[in-house]
This record gives C-alpha cells, sequence and structure tokens, in this order.
C-alpha cells in the first residue's frame, strides 16, 4: 500500500513538473529550441536586397556590452541568441512598392523577442513602412511584413536608362561575417529603393539625380558591405562595388574617385556624431574594394 502511495506520489510530482515546463516554455521559450531557418528561403526571385545578422558571432559583443557583472559562462550565451536576423527588399514596379520582411529566427525566448520588439518604437519612416506588429508565422520564424511607396515618375524615368532584362537569379548573401548586406543593382534597383527612402521624406531624387547622374549607376552591378566587431568594440567593414560585365574597367576607377570623395565627406560626418572612421579603397580590375574600421560605435547605442 505504502509503495502505490510513494508512486502515485512521484506520478503527481512528475506531471507537475511537466505541466511548469509547458506553462514556462509557453510564456518564456526558453526550454525546447526552435530550428533554424535560413534567410533563403525568404528569399523571392524580385528580392534586391538582403541584411543578415550573424547573432551568435556578435556573442562576445554582447556579453562585454550587456552583461557586465552578470557571470554567464560562454557556452551558455549562444542558446539564448537567435540564430539570425535580417531585412529581404522585394521592389513590385507594377505596383510602385517595396515589400519590406523584417525577420528573427530565434533560437530559444520567441515570446520574450516579440514581447520587446513590438513595444519598442521604430523611428521615421520605418514607424510608417512596418504599421503592423511582428509575429510568431511559424516555428523559428518571427516576422513582420512591411511596403514602402516608390516615387512612380521616378521609376519611369528610371526604366528609359535600364533595358536589360531583370536577372533571374538573386544575389547571394556569402556569409562568416557578423552582418552583411547586398545590394543588387542590376536592374536599376539601387536607385528604386533609394527613392523609397526619399518619397517617404517628400524628396524628388529626379531634381538631384539627372540623366546623366543616373547613368553612372547603371555601371554598378552590386554592392556588398560585411561587418565585424573586433575585441576593442570597434567595426571591420569590407565594401565591394563590382561593375556590371559589360562595363569598361575605367567606370571601376571612375567609381573608386567617387567613393574616395565621398569617403572624406563621411570622415566629417562621422566626426561631428563622435564617431571615427579609417581605411581606403582599392580598384581590382571591375570591382572597387574598400576595407574600413570604425571606432566609438557604442556612442551610437
Amino acid at each position: 500500500m505504502i509503495k502505490k502511495i510513494v508512486l502515485i506520489v512521484v506520478l503527481c510530482l512528475i506531471a507537475a513538473l511537466v505541466v511548469a515546463a509547458l506553462v514556462v516554455d509557453n510564456k518564456f521559450g526558453v526550454i525546447w529550441g526552435s530550428p533554424r531557418v535560413s534567410h533563403d528561403t525568404l528569399v523571392k526571385p524580385e528580392t534586391r536586397a538582403v541584411l543578415s545578422l550573424d547573432v551568435p558571432r556578435a556573442k562576445d559583443f554582447i556579453k562585454r556590452q550587456f552583461l557586465k557583472g552578470i557571470n554567464v559562462p560562454d557556452s551558455v550565451i549562444p542558446y539564448a541568441l537567435p540564430y539570425e536576423a535580417g531585412v529581404i527588399i522585394s521592389p513590385d514596379y507594377v505596383l510602385g512598392e517595396l515589400k519590406l520582411t523584417l525577420f528573427v529566427n530565434d533560437r530559444r525566448l520567441a515570446p520574450v523577442i516579440l514581447e520587446k520588439a513590438n513595444g519598442f518604437k521604430l523611428p521615421s519612416p520605418l514607424d510608417q513602412w512596418f504599421p503592423e506588429k511582428m509575429i510568431e508565422k511559424r516555428s523559428g520564424l518571427l516576422e513582420r511584413d512591411g511596403e514602402a511607396k516608390m516615387d512612380k515618375l521616378f521609376l519611369a524615368k528610371l526604366r528609359t536608362l535600364w533595358s536589360k532584362p531583370a536577372p533571374t537569379d538573386t544575389l547571394k548573401i556569402e556569409g562568416g561575417h557578423t552582418a552583411e548586406l547586398v545590394l543588387d543593382n542590376r536592374d536599376g534597383s539601387l536607385l528604386a529603393m533609394a527613392s523609397a527612402v526619399a518619397a517617404s521624406r517628400g524628396f524628388d531624387l529626379s531634381n538631384v539625380l539627372t540623366e546623366g547622374r543616373m547613368g553612372v549607376f547603371t555601371n554598378i552591378g552590386s554592392i556588398r558591405l560585411q561587418g565585424d566587431i573586433l575585441p576593442d568594440d570597434s567595426v571591420k567593414i569590407l565594401l565591394t562595388i563590382e561593375c556590371t560585365p559589360e562595363s569598361d574597367e575605367a567606370m571601376a576607377k571612375v567609381l573608386g574617385m567617387g567613393l574616395e570623395m565621398g569617403f572624406n565627406q563621411l570622415q566629417m560626418m562621422a566626426k561631428m556624431k563622435g564617431l571615427s572612421i579609417a581605411g581606403k579603397a582599392i580598384v581590382e580590375g571591375k570591382k572597387v574594394k574598400g576595407e574600413y574600421t570604425l571606432a566609438n560605435v557604442m556612442s551610437l547605442i
């Protein structure tokens, strides 16, 4: 009889623990991990911009800056961090809109991430572009969809410069960096996306970009930015501007000179913000490659 009572008590304790675990996981998502959901699954044929943040690569930075005084083993931190976060941008030229997807591939803590994400007020114009809250689309995928209007008159002008058909493939994230942004301009999408930003500010790009100036952009096939956080919390940035196959190599030199002039302006702007940026760019065939170091990044946080 005593054995039966003990068995019943043990079973009740086990059941209580299971229920407690389910309640805790439902509220905080800390027990059972979510699956890996790559940004590749969200990319469409018309996607022209992808930003990917490899969150675990920022583990040491997160520990230094946000876990000071908290004794957390290094081996534990990656299990609480998302696998990846980022943004996917896909222009819809028929509707004159940018289709935007903000996503987080959580590993754990999905309810907590959703609460924090939806409690954060996005700056303008992002608050207009993403009016809806982030939701859990499926296990491992937290998603917030939005859209931004492009300037249709500017797009019509842009189309007269690009007679080439739209590419049938999408440019890939190379990986191996904390952050990576790739912009596909093979069909002129770079300026099309810029028109959405300008339109949100009530600014007409046509007033600045004449056909001659816009023509320079027809030689740019893609722009890729890759960033890594260094042990001193500065950021190393790699920039690659690749010309289109039909462009002359002289255009890469022109772009390189333009980049150098723009970089001088950027240095002055950064200094006004309390930042310091140094580096240089070189031209290799039809590519312009820049390597830069951005210091005092924590002043932005």
